[in-house]
């Protein structure tokens, strides 16, 4: 550098050094900031390239992030968040590839692990003794779309993939799985699972890139799956979910070497989209939040290339109202009943480290009585508030601010909140106040032979009112039954005929029939019998039988539902469903049967109560059994055997009240039986025997066909030409 004329010169070298300094300078200027919302940056690859199976996992709050490397290895590392340096873990009991899978259950020592690779090997780790345990396997090979979430400190839930529907329960306490509702399609790669922290719902990708947009919610408490809104695009190997511990988003991976990355918003099942990824994501791209902090982390599969992610701020969200019973939104209450008054609103959520509460006003639009729940946020940082508030339906409770708001079938409740911080945030839900008793129906029979009888409709009524509410009984008194039939089905005089179902569920006693009828008006039959009480709580069950004729057209149909229930309320309101339909319906198929053995058994309890609840027992006590049989086909039962296991705990009669005595053999008219008493290996044993565990009759002559009497009905105690009864008794140990 020279001086000329007080002018600075400079060399040719320092000029170019200084340009490029400048350059330098204004480009740093325009580097995205790594600490604005929104943006990925990168942070120290992985000691080595990630492949299928690789996942992420961390700990509580802790500075650790735990990693499989997948790819048929068995790597496993710890990562630093606070030194964003990498370390080795011990290995893995095999290698992990595609299926592989991370997940912590929110405390303990232990973090679990899927191995995937087409193997059932499921472990875990722990944490503080860096070492291995196997664990009991799942029940099927895990491949692609293999993936796990915790709900809860003892509960993890589990997809198999490999092109299967099949969706575990893993219980943590008892080291056992169980498999529950499939998935409603087949999970394959980019297949993920979450938990959003609360609820009864988790959210699963299907994965599968081209069919691939599948989005689904779990019932945790129903065992149920539910669609949700699609992701925008099919998802494929990499794709993945995590929820960053609070708030309304899970945030979503697509993988298949995009770089979409997308946010789901639970309270409007609606999708958005998130900064794109700096490259694309493929085998082996992960996620993971590591419990506090505004960053997620990511693996960017098929690299060693490590991501962190910086989480927009909450925003000021509308607030979310909602009414949940049995885990899920309703619309409707019913006296009595308990329900979760839920309000989700990140505007609320002033102070993050203090649970906070405020009001909702909650009014019955028929009598004006009005309450003002308080409801609590669930964790000093999640913007979910909650209550639990009971809906009465005793008259004593009525009253402003009683702590419960009295209602009665056909009454409207309305609940209203407002954000305190913003007034123009409000939110009004309405719910109609549901009659007391409830219908339900359940599965029937699907065939009926042709002159044979069938069950067509079976169906439960409840009083839905909980059991404190001892004075608000309600009674059946009828039904209506739509009887839908094929134009040529024709019936036996026998017709129609409506059950009580006492005992055993979808067992035809006489004692249990409430009506029969053969007349049809437009397919509709009434049936009226007399009051069938419901106490609060309680539950009876129905059925409604069809007979048809040797005759009826094979493939013809038959359906039933329930046009109306007559009940007398103590409250107000309308009967159950007015259209609680059969479940299915029943189809005629040919040719009777030959022999059709009807099997009933009765027990007797004596003494029956010893001061306590009827049937109460102490050891001594008698309990006698009674095994009814009856043959409604057209052929004699030939080589007739019955069989019956010895109650636990209990010691076999012996002379006068051997099975053998005669006052407890009465078989069908002409027949005697043969008697022996066996071990759990089928030895013959002596009465007092105390190994002995099952009775078996034999009977000299075969079960005559039916005599006339009612098809499908097991006759009463009586022995006649096709029924007869055997007995044992035995003495509580």
């Amino acid at each position: 550098m020279a001086k000329v004329n007080n002018i600075v010169s400079l060399s040719p070298c320092l000029q170019v050094c200084l340009i490029l300094a400048l350059f330098t300078f204004h480009f740093a200027l325009f580097t995205p900031d790594a600490n604005a919302a929104d943006t990925w940056d990168t942070r120290a690859s992985a000691p080595a390239s990630v492949g299928n199976g690789a996942s992420l996992v961390c700990p509580a709050s802790g500075d650790t992030i735990y990693a499989f490397q997948g790819g048929i290895t068995n790597t496993f590392w710890g990562y630093s968040i606070s030194a964003d340096s990498w370390f080795v873990r011990a290995a893995t009991p095999a290698s992990v590839d595609e299926g592989g899978g991370l997940v912590y259950p929110g405390s303990g020592d232990t973090i679990y692990a899927l191995a995937g690779n087409a193997t059932t090997g499921f472990w875990g780790y722990s944490i503080s003794n860096n070492a291995w345990t196997s664990l009991t396997s799942v029940s099927g090979n895990v491949m692609r779309g293999g993936a796990l979430v915790a709900t809860g400190s003892d509960t993890i839930y589990a997809f198999q993939g490999n092109t299967t529907t099949t969706f575990w329960k893993y219980t943590i306490s008892t080291n056992t799985w169980e498999t529950k509702a499939a998935a409603p399609n087949y999970t394959n790669y980019g297949g993920s699972l979450v938990y959003p922290g609360s609820g009864d719902t988790l959210y699963a990708l299907e994965g599968n890139w081209s069919t691939g947009d599948a989005f689904w919610g779990y019932s945790i408490s129903n065992d149920t799956w539910t669609t949700k809104a699609s992701t925008p695009a099919g998802v494929n190997y990499g794709g993945g979910l995590v929820y960053p511990g609070s708030g309304d988003i899970i945030y979503a991976l697509r993988g298949g070497t995009s770089t979409n990355f997308w946010a789901y918003h639970i309270s409007t099942n609606t999708w958005d989209t998130k900064a794109a990824t700096p490259t694309g994501v493929s085998y082996g791209g992960a996620l993971v939040y590591p419990g506090s902090g505004d960053t997620l982390y990511a693996f960017a599969g098929n690299t060693a290339n490590f991501w962190g992610y910086r989480l927009p701020p909450a925003s000021n969200s509308a607030g979310l109202l909602q009414a949940i019973h049995g885990g899920m939104s309703v619309i409707g209450v019913a006296p009595g009943e308990t329900m979760t008054i839920r309000v989700t609103d990140t505007g609320v959520n002033t102070n993050p480290t203090v649970a906070e509460t405020f009001t909702i006003t909650m009014i019955n639009l028929g009598s004006g009585e009005q309450e003002t729940p308080v409801l609590t946020e669930k964790d000093t940082n999640n913007a979910i508030f909650e209550t639990e508030f009971r809906f009465s339906g005793n008259s004593a409770d009525n009253g402003h601010n009683s702590g419960k708001l009295y209602i009665q079938p056909g009454d409207t409740v309305r609940m209203r909140y407002t954000d305190p911080g913003d007034v123009g945030d409000s939110q009004i839900v309405n719910a109609v106040v549901n009659a007391v008793l409830d219908g339900k129906a359940r599965n029937a029979d699907t065939e009926v032979r042709q002159g044979d009888t069938a069950v067509i409709m079976a169906f439960s009524v409840t009083n839905d009112l909980p059991k404190d509410n001892a004075s608000q009984t309600d009674t059946i008194t009828g039904l209506q039954v739509n009887i839908i039939l094929s134009p040529d089905t024709v019936f036996v005089p026998l017709g129609i005929k409506l059950w009580e179902d006492t005992g055993i569920l979808g067992l035809l006693e006489p004692a249990d029939i409430l009506g029969d009828s053969r007349t049809l008006v437009s397919g509709v039959v009434n049936f009226t019998f007399a009051p069938r009480v419901l106490a609060p709580g309680d539950t009876k069950n129905f059925m409604v039988t069809v007979e048809v004729t040797d005759t009826a057209p094979v493939d013809d149909t038959i359906d039933a539902r329930i046009l109306k229930a007559a009940a007398t309320h103590v409250l107000t309101g309308d009967a159950p469903d007015t259209d609680m339909n059969s479940m299915g319906v029943l189809r005629v198929i040919s040719g009777r049967p030959k022999v059709l053995i009807g099997i009933a058994q009765d027990t007797i309890v004596t003494p029956a109560s010893y001061g306590g609840a009827a049937n109460d027992t102490i050891p001594g006590a008698a309990m006698t059994i009674t095994l009814r049989y009856d043959n409604d086909g057209g052929d004699t039962a030939v080589n007739f055997v019955l069989t019956a296991k010895i109650p636990q705990n209990a010691q076999l009669g012996t002379g006068a009240d051997s099975p053998a005595a005669s006052a407890f053999l009465m078989p069908h008219v002409g027949a005697t039986a043969a008697v022996t008493v066996m071990d759990d290996s089928g030895n013959v044993v002596a009465d007092t025997d105390p190994n002995a565990v099952r009775i078996k009759w034999t009977f000299t002559t075969g079960v005559p066909p039916n005599n006339g009497d009612a098809v499908g009905v097991v006759d009463a105690v009586t022995s006649d030409n096709d029924a007869g009864y055997v007995k044992y008794k035995v003495y509580i140990k």
